[in-house]
């Protein structure tokens, strides 16, 4: 983005009275807050267990979030929440509990810097594979931004099944870069209910509800 692009998209946020928008794209700009991509090599991580991370991107989460009525009887859990980008956007919302799961302890140690500067202290992180955090049974929203191949995801797509017996609640499912729709989608549990766009992707909302009758 130019400087001028810049200067004018600073503007617009001024004039709007986005003063939080600014101060962290400011912040951004300035180096204080990382999410600068990050290839699995250079976490020595495992291809067969992590994807690349890069950051979602607020604006474009915010237009997917906004999208639901999200309530404070309302939990979330970020799969694969690398610097905590995502995070920060979700901390916006009236959730009781946001918790980023991943399976990198430096990345981690980077989002609570990240969310330390900015004094978000309504989120917590676990470190470990996805596929073990299977204590879930308090969220009714997931979010994905590609995060593990496809082996993985239905790992923990079949947890939070498993969690919707245990527990029956509708489940909202958001999925940023939807490599393994179909692995979502398999045995017809879980229905693509909108798609919203990304600068690159797309966004995927599925849904699903385990009934008590």
């Amino acid at each position: 983005m130019t400087f001028l692009n810049t200067f004018k998209k600073a503007l617009s946020l001024l004039h709007k009275g986005e003063w939080r928008e600014l101060y962290i794209r400011a912040l951004l700009s300035l180096g204080i807050l990382d999410f600068t991509n990050v290839d699995i090599d250079e976490l020595r991580l495992s291809p067969e267990a992590s994807n690349p991370y890069s950051d979602t991107g607020r604006e474009y989460l915010q237009t997917v979030l906004s999208s639901f009525k999200i309530t404070k009887t309302d939990a979330i859990v970020d799969f694969g929440s690398g610097k905590g980008g995502a995070l920060i956007t979700l901390a916006d919302y009236p959730f009781a509990k946001i918790t980023g799961v991943e399976i990198s302890q430096e990345m981690i140690d980077i989002a609570q810097r990240n969310l330390a500067r900015l004094r978000i202290k309504n989120v917590n992180m676990v470190c470990c594979d996805a596929k073990d955090f299977t204590h879930i049974d308090e969220y009714n929203y997931f979010y994905f931004f590609n995060p593990f191949p496809c082996t993985i995801m239905h790992d923990v797509v079949g947890n939070i099944k498993l969690s919707m017996k245990r527990n029956p609640r509708k489940i909202n499912i958001i999925y940023l870069n939807p490599v393994c729709h179909s692995t979502v989608t398999e045995g017809g549990f879980f229905k693509k209910i909108a798609e919203y766009d990304h600068f690159v992707n797309k966004f995927y909302i599925y849904t699903g509800e385990e009934n008590t009758c």
